[in-house]
């Protein structure tokens, strides 16, 4: 079905297009004299010449098809995807630069050191940047992205050790609330308790 219609689309363009043909050739005059100057003049003898032929040999002489492509595909599209992608490459090296100092920045005397939270933050969208910009020049068909994208793995292992920390320290602190829990809920001997003699004695 898909076929048959594609068909049908083809030979009504290519109806079309010898349309077209048949009114140049006719009035290759007005052609010459106005529609010439749109196009360039490295065009201009190839289509006079095209013109030249007498209309009933339009059909023996000339073959009009089609030929679809998708957009993505275009030279246009290609350009305008490879500029977009080298702003945003160019924007990905600014703020990693502006990141940076947030992570292995020394502290400068009489200024508060970064505080621990804001350097984690820092590396992680450092290293993330760092994979989704690995990812985006393998899109771009760059399967060796050593060259651009920096090496990451001083930083994931500066998060990993923050993780482990973390934890550790998290699970001493659950450790130490269970142990003080418990304490507080132990009790000591019977209350009101004492010894005496039998009662009654005499």
């Amino acid at each position: 079905m898909q076929d048959a219609i594609r068909e049908t689309v083809y030979q009504g363009y290519s109806e079309l297009f010898e349309n077209i043909m048949y009114h140049l050739v006719r009035n290759r005059e007005e052609v010459e004299s106005s529609l010439l100057k749109l196009i360039p003049k490295k065009y201009h003898g190839p289509v006079m010449e095209a013109l030249s032929v007498e209309p009933e040999d339009i059909p023996q002489t000339f073959a009009f098809t089609i030929k679809t492509t998708r957009p993505e595909e275009t030279e246009e599209a290609k350009r305008q995807g490879l500029l977009t992608f080298s702003n945003m490459y160019m924007v990905f090296g600014q703020q990693m630069f502006a990141l940076l100092p947030w992570v292995f920045g020394p502290d400068v005397p009489g200024q508060p050191p970064v505080p621990p939270a804001i350097k984690e933050v820092a590396a992680k969208f450092i290293v993330g940047g760092g994979k989704m910009m690995d990812g985006i020049l393998k899109h771009f068909g760059f399967e060796d992205t050593t060259g651009y994208v920096p090496d990451m793995r001083e930083i994931e292992l500066m998060l990993e050790m923050i993780e482990t920390q973390r934890t550790t320290g998290l699970e001493k602190m659950r450790d130490e609330i269970a142990a003080s829990r418990g304490a507080g809920g132990a009790g000591g001997g019977p209350v009101g308790g004492g010894g005496g003699g039998p009662m009654g004695a005499t």
